[in-house]
């Protein structure tokens, strides 16, 4: 019989009650209820029953689950901007002070009691203490994370694509700018955009080799895109300039007829085979020769019969506007 013993288990009462003891990783512990372990009494007992070990699994499970939740939320909570976060204060305060009684003539005690009562407590905000403290402490100035945050919340959405690519440009921003939450919108200045453009230009790729200036004019559009948003929907226009406006942008040396290189024989062959693997029709094989050659798909699709010279085996293509 092959036996396995079962982790975080404990024994109580002398054995009589068994619990089921986890401690919590050390990136939640603090933010967790608890003590920093997760504690289930067992309702049974038999250790090896199968009903005990449907047991286990289910409360390791739970587990699990309240860990990817906490994580989630927690990174949520961190990343969010310093606007999000006084607004969401300015709420949480409203709503304390809303729900007691008996300080109707003496907001302020009252606003030192609940002080007091969130003092040693980890998952409350900053924000929150001060907005206590001060009632009268003012929304702080937007930051690019704001920026950032509005575009995400406006523009973005659930969209997977775009949130990979706002992620990756601001992840660059910040990389160049520093933390993006302690740079005021405002602040942004020309040095701003040279800073940016210089990293992209020294940026390089797994293999070693430099961004095409293709690459780069695309990263600093989006870029763009995204301060131009923050400034305008922060009521900045007209007050703050975006720093990547007008950037002499790197040339593109490659004609746009030598992008579109033919495929190697090689490479034509390992595609040919897996089509005549897949039984392809035979009519799709010229338009599939075209294409290695290095024809787009809306070339072929405007293709005309009068643009075919049986006599002289030439094919005129035209590229659509």
């Amino acid at each position: 019989m092959v036996s396995k013993k079962l982790k975080y288990l404990d024994a109580m009462s002398g054995g009589s009650v068994l619990r089921y003891r986890r401690r919590w990783p050390n990136d939640i512990c603090e933010i967790v209820p608890g003590g920093g372990f997760y504690r289930v009494h067992m309702k049974n007992k038999e250790i090896g029953s199968a009903l005990m070990l449907a047991e286990y699994a289910q409360i390791s499970a739970n587990f699990d689950k309240i860990v990817g939740v906490t994580r989630k939320l927690n990174a949520d909570l961190s990343s969010r901007s310093p606007i999000q976060r006084y607004r969401e204060a300015a709420l949480s305060v409203g709503e304390m002070i809303e729900g007691a009684t008996g300080f109707d003539d003496d907001e302020q005690a009252l606003r030192l009691l609940i002080l007091e009562g969130l003092a040693g407590r980890k998952d409350v905000d900053e924000e929150v203490r001060d907005l206590l403290r001060d009632p009268e402490a003012k929304e702080p100035e937007p930051t690019v994370a704001d920026g950032v945050a509005l575009y995400r919340k406006m523009k973005v959405k659930e969209d997977r694509q775009k949130q990979n690519r706002l992620d990756r440009i601001s992840a660059h921003l910040e990389k160049v700018w520093g933390p993006l939450d302690k740079l005021p919108l405002k602040d942004l200045r020309r040095h701003h955009g040279r800073d940016l453009l210089e990293h992209y230009i020294d940026l390089r790729k797994a293999d070693g080799a430099p961004l095409t200036p293709e690459t780069i004019k695309r990263e600093i559009g989006s870029a763009q895109t995204i301060i131009r948003f923050s400034i305008v929907e922060h009521d900045l226009a007209g007050q703050v300039a975006s720093p990547l406006d007008s950037l002499e942008l790197p040339k593109d040396t490659v004609r746009s007829v030598d992008k579109r290189a033919p495929m190697s024989d090689e490479d034509f062959e390992k595609v040919s085979s897996k089509l005549r693997e897949m039984n392809q029709s035979p009519e799709l094989w010229p338009i599939w020769e075209l294409m290695s050659l290095g024809a787009h798909a809306k070339e072929l699709l405007y293709l005309r019969r009068c643009d075919l010279d049986i006599g002289l085996g030439a094919l005129h293509m035209t590229r659509p506007l």
